[in-house]
C-alpha cells in the first residue's frame, strides 16, 4: 500500500509540492527501506536554487532520518546522493552528510558541554 502511495506521489507532474509533501514522501521511502528514493528527494531539494526553504526542508528530513535509522541505511543514502561540480550544491551536500552522519549534532553537543561545564 505504501509503495502505491509513493508511486502516486512521484508520478504527479507539474504539481507544486509543499514541504509536508516532501516529508511524507521521504517517510514513505524510509518505511519502504528505499535509500535511493530518499537521496533523490534530498538532492532535488538542495538543487532548488529558487528558495532557501527547500534546503532547510532537506536538512530537516536528514535530521529525522539520522535520529531514526541505522548507520548502514544512512551510509547508503549518503553514497546515493550525487556529487555535483557546483560549489553551492557541494556545500549543501556536505551539510547533508554532516547531518546524516550525526557529526553536526555531536559537534553542537560538544560545544555546548565545553561552554557550560
Amino acid at each position: 500500500m505504501l509503495r502505491l502511495i509513493g508511486e502516486n506521489y512521484s508520478t504527479k507532474e507539474n504539481l507544486k509540492f509543499t514541504p509536508l509533501d516532501f516529508v511524507n514522501i521521504s517517510l514513505i521511502n524510509f518505511y519502504l527501506n528505499d535509500h535511493e528514493g530518499i537521496s533523490k528527494i534530498l538532492y532535488e531539494l538542495i538543487s532548488d536554487t529558487t528558495s532557501q526553504e527547500a534546503s532547510l526542508i532537506a536538512y530537516q528530513i536528514a535530521y529525522e532520518i539520522a535520529d531514526n535509522e541505522n548507520q548502514g541505511f544512512i551510509d547508503r543514502i549518503i553514497n546515493s546522493i550525487p556529487i555535483d561540480t557546483s560549489e553551492e550544491k557541494t556545500k549543501k551536500r556536505e551539510n547533508l552528510v554532516k547531518i546524516l552522519s550525526n557529526k553536526l549534532r555531536d559537534d553542537l553537543y560538544g560545544n555546548f558541554l565545553t561552554k557550560f561545564s
